[in-house]
């Protein structure tokens, strides 16, 4: 059997490496059973101010969600321990949950990205800036129901290969098994 494919997890804002490992529980056991995939999970280093971690050095406010514009002060330490930790451990596939996912595209819109060649963005969101074409395939989960990340702010658009599913659950993780199945299955291939 060939080496599993791996996958760097970046949890959402106001969660934990634990709390989103149990929270990606069914896509984690189809993935690892059926689809060759190894999930690695990472925590952010900086406390959120109601509880659990959050990805920048500042935390974002939901209602700055979709017009926040991208600043180097305030992501350049995410993208710094994200790029050493690419470096050391080479995964194939990136994927964030809404700030996780908001972290993944900008570091793929921002660093040097040669070992990855899949993105899957889970409710995710780009931060505002001059538009840019990133070179790598992307899936992009996302909910008309979501009043988080409205799906409106889909990133998905920067990617020269992109997919979109669409779920009806809101600002969660899509549960189906068809869902998850296909969602395993991009980053398997």
């Amino acid at each position: 059997m060939p080496d599993p494919v791996k996958v760097l997890c970046l949890h959402g804002c106001n969660q934990t490496k634990e709390s989103f490992q149990n929270y990606m529980k069914h896509i984690v056991k189809m993935g690892e059973i059926k689809h060759n995939l190894e999930f690695i999970f990472i925590e952010a280093k900086y406390d959120h101010p109601k509880g659990g971690k959050t990805w920048y050095n500042q935390p974002l406010n939901i209602e700055d969600i979709g017009v926040a514009k991208y600043n180097y002060d305030l992501t350049n330490d995410a993208l710094i321990d994200l790029s050493n930790i690419i470096a050391a451990l080479q995964p194939t596939v990136l994927l964030g949950f809404s700030q996780g996912a908001n972290v993944v595209d900008t570091f793929m819109s921002h660093c040097d990205h040669l070992s990855v060649k899949k993105v899957v963005l889970l409710n995710g969101y780009s931060l505002v800036e001059d538009p840019i074409v990133i070179e790598s395939n992307c899936l992009s989960v996302t909910s008309d129901n979501d009043t988080i990340v409205p799906s409106k702010l889909d990133p998905v658009v920067k990617y020269t290969t992109r997919e979109t599913i669409k779920h009806n659950k809101g600002h969660v993780l899509p549960t189906s098994k068809p869902m998850i199945r296909n969602i395993c299955t991009f980053m398997e291939k």
